[in-house]
């Protein structure tokens, strides 16, 4: 049963596409594009408290920026890379630029990094690893968060990476480069047989790395290197994943548009089934949060020309059983779970709000009063 709106907030300013990110129990709301404005980008930085309800912090970017890359490490949140504008142009250009918040003690710097073409970013002991997802030769940047010192180190071409332990592997078709925080020390495991599918993404279980292909799961141990092809798929798209315990969860389906079933491996038990939510069926911007043994799932709805959802399909993993909560008038379009809540983004309505919090223990929606148009919104979770 949905309860009724109660609360909510406005952003100090209005920006499209800023980077969202949780630290600890603060929310941060970074850059985007001015609305309106092709070459305006904004400079501010929003901090949110979870506990206390609003906004207590506004905070500016030595650059501003939209489209970057976070990460976190204890208190710090990293904001690197994204568009920045030329100076007295009107045109943008991959930005280098990396800037650390410490958001406990309000201080904060900047560093120019050795490349500008970050998609991802993984935290391996007192490391954050700055590297670009894709076919393209790559830089990683490597940041200190001890010493606030970079280095970098020229390598391939990475598709994803993870980490087991002190160590951080970077997987390309043909084998893992392998970087050691505790050594500072780079080594290479070249795989028997290159995999030969376009490589999604990839995870950690058990010390475990499992690779996820467009026609397959990978599973590699870290120590002895060994790669095995558990799964092969006979689905004709596979689109986003989520992790709970030791059961991998796919969103499949016939086609590109048409994601209406979900996927799942458990590895400890090497069992596979599958779930079909239709008629609740999503296009490839389908989106999952995970929370409490439950899958939230939602996107744009298939075959309909790009049209927004105002469903979430929800999945209990533990009984397999689903119901779905709708929200007439609010097209979800991105989702994201942090501290027994759900965080809904519309991005494209002018006259209502942009953001609603369906919260997960009392069944009940909330509303943020954000007033400003959002586009490409970028949500990232850490510690949760």
């Amino acid at each position: 049963m949905l309860g009724c709106f109660t609360g909510s907030f406005s952003m100090t300013s209005k920006r499209e596409g800023p980077t969202i990110t949780t630290v600890n129990d603060l929310v941060t709301f970074a850059g985007g594009q001015i609305p309106g404005s092709y070459s305006d980008l904004s400079d501010v930085l929003d901090v949110y408290d979870v506990n206390s309800d609003k906004i207590i912090d506004a905070k500016r970017l030595r650059t501003p920026r939209f489209r970057m890359v976070s990460a976190v490490h204890g208190t710090y949140l990293f904001l690197a890379g994204g568009f920045q504008v030329i100076p007295n142009g009107d045109y943008y250009f991959k930005s280098n630029v990396l800037e650390v918040f410490d958001l406990s003690s309000n201080l904060t710097w900047s560093i120019t990094l050795n490349s500008e073409i970050h998609s991802a970013a993984v935290t391996v002991g007192s490391k954050v690893m700055f590297y670009s997802q894709g076919t393209r030769f790559t830089l990683v940047d490597i940041y200190d968060v001890d010493t606030k010192t970079l280095e970098f180190t020229i390598k391939r071409k990475y598709h994803a990476a993870a980490v087991v332990g002190d160590n951080a592997y970077f997987i390309s078709n043909y084998q893992m480069d392998v970087y050691s925080a505790t050594n500072h020390t780079w080594s290479s495991i070249v795989f028997l047989e290159e995999i030969k599918e376009n490589i999604l993404t990839a995870m950690t279980i058990s010390d475990n790395i499992y690779i996820i292909t467009t026609t397959s799961i990978i599973s590699i141990n870290e120590e002895t290197a060994d790669k095995v092809t558990e799964i092969k798929f006979t689905f004709g798209y596979v689109g986003l994943h989520a992790l709970v315990g030791t059961t991998i969860y796919l969103t499949v389906g016939d086609t590109f548009n048409a994601i209406s079933t979900v996927y799942t491996y458990d590895t400890s038990m090497k069992q596979q089934i599958s779930w079909n939510f239709a008629p609740f069926s999503f296009g490839a911007s389908v989106n999952v949060a995970v929370h409490a043994n439950k899958l939230y799932i939602t996107g744009w709805k298939a075959n309909n020309g790009r049209e927004e959802s105002t469903d979430v399909a929800i999945y209990d993993t533990s009984n397999s059983r689903h119901r779905v909560i709708h929200k007439p008038g609010f097209s979800i379009q991105t989702m994201y779970e942090y501290q027994d809540k759900l965080f809904l983004v519309d991005m494209f309505m002018d006259s209502k709000p942009f953001i609603k919090m369906y919260d997960l223990i009392l069944n009940t929606w909330r509303e943020w009063n954000i007033p400003d148009t959002r586009q490409n919104i970028l949500i990232t979770a850490a510690n949760n």
